[in-house]
């Protein structure tokens, strides 16, 4: 029985070790040792920390299937999850959203943290509807070593790229931490959408004594993505393909897409703990600042007909003339891309022609700037083995948005 009980052990440590999950043993736990016979208490010690490596089960099976941000847990809508960076607040203050590329630098960069479901208090924050995800920046706390990995796909982007490492707590009690990832290309199947995704992530930490610690980090994911258009059935029909994208066209040679979504918006924490081993007190104090913009581009005109090559008067369902409409009808079923795609040629020129006037096509940009700061300071007092008590304070000053459009396409051709 024992030898059966170490042979499942051993597969469980290799899956957890190797699962989409990132499920891994407990590094307090025994080693995997092929050579000796487990005892039933550590072999239970270990399969309850891969068992336990998520919260419930459908955080386990929705974590390894789906995006994380394609589904509603528990029903609730996204939009009612909070995820704290050592106390500060990941949401957007102007949207209320949640900055979904910092989460992502934090998980590139392996920063430790938990994740609760339902309303359950946190360590800064009670929880919410759909879940609490506190994550802590604390260099000093991980493991030495450095990762490399390269991946390949074809949805959203077809190469990825990450490097990452941590020194460790070092003499003089300074530590450091960083982790750089890359995903990049077009999708594989829907022509004008593409990614360029970063994420950027670096912490270093200061330790005086057993008492205090400074912790100075850095979380940014600047990323471009072309994106797809919506469309109306007949264009469906029309081209045979059910992933149609209208929003891009053939510029000298290269695909332009007029609908790109730029983000640039970088958070920096200044983190100060005292955590003394010999007292049932701690307490944690941050400061963090965000800034940066965001932008989303679509095509426009002014005294002009629509660049759409979707636009309804330009589909063979609006033409009277049956010839007409017969003659539109075989360009789009052939694919002819100037008039199933955007024209780009064509614009240029119709601009040129207007001189020195306004221009008649432009590519506008909704371009939203904001910028927050953020004081987070909380206390935990243990006074017994039974008894916790934590608080704080939270404290948020966030400018206007301030919205902007801007033209990025001249009336003269490039």
């Amino acid at each position: 029985m024992k030898t059966i009980l170490s042979l499942v052990a051993l597969l469980a440590a290799t899956a957890g070790l190797r699962g989409q999950g990132g499920a891994s043993a407990d590094d307090s736990g025994p080693a995997p040792d092929a050579l000796r016979e487990w005892s039933v208490e550590e072999t239970d010690a270990l399969l309850s920390g891969l068992l336990a490596a998520y919260d419930d089960s459908w955080e386990a099976l929705s974590r390894f299937r789906f995006s994380f941000v394609r589904y509603a847990p528990r029903g609730y809508d996204r939009s009612r999850s909070r995820f704290l960076l050592a106390g500060v607040d990941l949401a957007d203050p102007a949207t209320g959203a949640v900055r979904w590329g910092a989460m992502t630098a934090l998980r590139e960069a392996r920063v430790s943290g938990s994740v609760s479901g339902g309303v359950l208090p946190g360590t800064f924050a009670l929880g919410a509807e759909a879940g609490l995800g506190e994550f802590e920046a604390d260099p000093a706390a991980d493991v030495r070593g450095g990762r490399f990995g390269w991946m390949f796909a074809e949805r959203r982007f077809r190469y990825g790229l990450r490097v990452g490492g941590s020194t460790g707590l070092m003499r003089g009690g300074w530590a450091v931490s960083a982790a750089v990832s890359r995903r990049w290309g077009h999708d594989a199947r829907i022509r004008g959408v593409y990614s360029d995704d970063w994420t950027v992530y670096a912490a270093v930490a200061k330790r005086w004594g057993e008492r205090h610690s400074l912790t100075a980090s850095f979380v940014e994911a600047p990323s471009e993505r072309g994106l797809r258009s919506a469309t109306v059935a007949e264009a469906f029909s029309l081209t045979g393909d059910p992933l149609y994208n209208p929003a891009w066209g053939v510029q000298r040679g290269r695909t332009r897409s007029s609908r790109v979504s730029v983000d640039r918006c970088p958070l920096a924490l200044l983190t100060w703990r005292f955590d003394p081993p010999d007292s049932p007190w701690r307490l944690t104090t941050t400061l963090a600042g965000a800034w940066g913009h965001s932008s989303l581009s679509s095509s426009d005109w002014y005294d002009a007909s629509s660049p759409q090559p979707d636009y309804y008067r330009y589909l063979p369902g609006f033409l009277d003339n049956p010839e007409a409409a017969e003659t539109v009808r075989e360009a789009w079923t052939g694919g002819d891309p100037l008039v199933t795609q955007i024209d780009w040629e064509e614009l240029y020129r119709a601009n040129d022609l207007r001189g020195d006037s306004s221009a008649a096509y432009v590519v506008a940009s909704d371009v939203s700037r904001r910028k927050s700061v953020q004081l987070v300071s909380s206390f935990a007092y243990d006074p017994s083995t039974w008894v916790s008590l934590t608080g704080g304070l939270r404290g948020m000053r966030a400018g206007r948005p301030a919205f902007a459009g801007s033209t990025i396409c001249s009336a003269r051709p490039i």
